[in-house]
């Protein structure tokens, strides 16, 4: 079992930032389209994130330059919201307003380096978000593993992740091998 533990801050984006939030806005944009007309031909049923990547990765890739993993969060944002909107209008599914600048990046795309979260959005190429480290809770929640970052134009949440039970390898045990024939002919007499 593993606990989950928030740290919000606020932050000042830089110009780069803003535009890769911009630019995944506008990516999750499409990307509720393509969901759309998919449910549309599928009777209302929406596609699952995996088959909707599929769909979206050739305009992606031809329009941005980022790492291919934002696509991921791009389409579990997509679904979710189309989910939620046809789940609170009674199963009616139309195309969601996306108002907020804001993105998910998963763990493998940033890391928390000192005072700073380094995103990467481009391979070698990263971005850097200040984060406060004075925060009371900090230095105890950056012991877990940086495992979710939400970023908004004025919020940085990091979601760490601490294991309540260690795991089997990485702590310590002990081991017995037993050679049963040797010890019945040892006794053997």
């Amino acid at each position: 079992m593993a606990i989950e533990l928030y740290y919000i801050g606020r932050y000042e984006p830089q110009e780069e930032v803003m535009k890769y939030l911009t630019d995944m806005q506008n990516a999750i944009r499409y990307a509720i389209e393509v969901a759309y007309e998919m449910a549309i031909h599928d009777h209302n049923r929406i596609p699952s994130p995996i088959a909707l990547r599929k769909a979206v990765k050739p305009w992606f890739v031809s329009n941005y330059d980022y790492a291919i993993h934002h696509l991921n969060p791009v389409c579990v944002s997509a679904v979710a919201m189309l989910r939620s909107y046809k789940k609170n209008h009674y199963g009616e599914l139309r195309i969601p307003v996306v108002k907020k600048l804001e993105m998910r990046i998963d763990g493998e795309l940033f890391k928390v380096e000192g005072d700073k979260v380094r995103v990467t959005l481009q391979p070698g190429h990263y971005a850097y978000v200040t984060i406060n480290t004075e925060n009371k809770h900090f230095l105890a929640y950056s012991k877990g593993k940086a495992s979710e970052l939400l970023l908004t134009d004025n919020f940085v949440c990091i979601t760490f992740t601490i294991s309540e039970k260690e795991r089997a390898l990485g702590g310590s045990f002990v081991a017995q091998d037993l050679n049963f024939s040797t010890i019945d002919s040892t006794f053997a007499g």
